[in-house]
């Protein structure tokens, strides 16, 4: 025997009752000795090639499945190098109708969670930028009005509760604010609004228009906003 195998490693293999034990043993073997050509010691169709779609998918080696001569198993063969890679264009390889409907479908699963993963980067890396710009106009409008401690614009709740200070506003809209989110359908109308209200003021406060409280709750434009609020002084 050429392979570096012993004789009595594969009889092993043969002597195991049920086809699916026996791929897993010549597979075993092969995974051990990194040597894909041990599956091909076995005499059984299905037992050799269940060994070459296990070590392609472990190995995700696509020139495996080309040694697998059944269309149904080279076709999941190629499937489970798709789900591996990500490539779509494993799916042209496959033949068998089910298998390529099945690829498609699990590559558009794929590309939707990978868009869902890029969007959530992106919004992380959004409110990362706003937490931080935000906490510098907080930290300027306390100095500037000279209310509450500048350093609670950095640290969550605390800054929240510094907007209100600012604002000149007593505590029970911070406590609105923190608590109306919980509750169910309408919670988050309640703290939007009572946060616009709280940018009114501040905008009143620092001698701008009250209108730029209601900007202050448009996404990007409320980046704008604030800080004319708080670095433009008239």
């Amino acid at each position: 025997m050429s392979l570096n195998v012993h004789s009595s490693d594969l009889t092993s293999c043969e002597e195991e009752e049920w086809p699916l034990f026996r791929e897993s043993c010549y597979y075993k073997i092969a995974e051990e000795k990194n040597d894909v050509d041990i599956c091909a010691l076995s005499n059984e169709t299905r037992v050799r090639e269940g060994c070459y779609m296990r070590f392609a998918s472990a190995t995700v080696e696509p020139k495996i499945c080309e040694l697998i001569l059944t269309q149904k198993n080279k076709d999941e063969c190629y499937l489970n190098i798709m789900r591996h890679t990500e490539d779509i264009n494993w799916c042209n390889k496959i033949q068998t109708a089910q298998y390529k409907s099945l690829c498609l479908s699990d590559y558009g699963r794929v590309k939707e969670r990978v868009q869902l993963e890029n969007l959530m980067a992106y919004s992380l890396i959004y409110w990362i930028i706003f937490y931080i710009y935000l906490a510098f106009v907080l930290m300027t409008l306390s100095k500037k009005l000279k209310r509450g401690s500048p350093w609670f614009a950095w640290v969550p709740l605390l800054n929240i509760y510094l907007m209100v200070e600012v604002a000149a506003l007593p505590i029970g809209i911070f406590l609105i604010i923190l608590f109306a989110g919980f509750i169910p359908k309408i919670g988050w109308i309640i703290s939007l609004s009572f946060a616009i209200f709280v940018w009114w003021k501040i905008a009143e406060a620092r001698n701008k228009p009250c209108w730029y409280g209601l900007l202050a709750a448009v996404p990007i434009i409320n980046l704008l906003v604030i800080g004319i609020i708080a670095w433009k002084d008239d």
